[in-house]
């Protein structure tokens, strides 16, 4: 019976461990799809601003 508990434990374990995880990884690409957001957001508000794209050489003398 001993062993069964110790069983019992050790898959509740694994099993908190693979949810945290799992957790962690969607916390993890949903900051960096925001992260993405964010960049496009700017990149249109200084493209709206002063006409010219952020990584274009086009403007400058």
């Amino acid at each position: 019976m001993n062993l069964s508990l110790q069983t019992l434990a050790a898959d509740g374990l694994q099993l908190t461990s693979s949810i945290f995880l799992a957790l962690l990884s969607t916390l993890v690409l949903s900051s960096i799809a925001q992260d993405q957001y964010n960049k496009k957001a700017f990149e249109d508000l200084v493209q709206q601003i002063i006409k010219c794209d952020i990584n274009s050489a086009e403007g400058i003398e």
